[in-house]
């Protein structure tokens, strides 16, 4: 059986200035390879050209190949204040990809501040 992986993304977790925690469920359908599963993010909203990050439980072994796995990945390096777009994109090695969208979310900003005599501090 050599399928396309049926894919979920669910909605993000704990979001910080430099870190997110994003999950979803991959069900690899193929019984001849193992399930590579990436998210990938952007600050397009296009897959195409997206940074990847492989999930921690990639990849599926076939012998998973009927059962919803839960994926997780923490992204970090993100720039504060800043929107991001992510995917999870799930592979067999067939060649088969299913990339299915989790949306977006935004980075919380860090502050600045300027004490009495102007110089400008950044903090987090």
């Amino acid at each position: 059986m050599n399928t396309a992986a049926a894919v979920t993304a669910d909605t993000h977790g704990t979001i910080t200035d430099t870190t997110a925690a994003l999950s979803g469920t991959v069900t690899g359908n193929d019984t001849t390879t193992d399930t590579t599963v990436n998210f990938c993010y952007s600050t397009t909203n296009d897959s195409s050209g997206c940074t990847t990050s492989a999930a921690t439980q990639s990849p599926i072994d076939k012998s998973e190949y009927d059962t919803a796995t839960a994926v997780s990945k923490t992204l970090t390096g993100l720039l504060p204040g800043t929107r991001y777009y992510w995917w999870i994109k799930a592979s067999n090695g067939s060649g088969t990809t299913t990339t299915t969208s989790g949306g977006s979310f935004y980075t919380q900003a860090t502050y600045t501040s300027i004490d009495k005599n102007y110089a400008v501090t950044t903090g987090g």
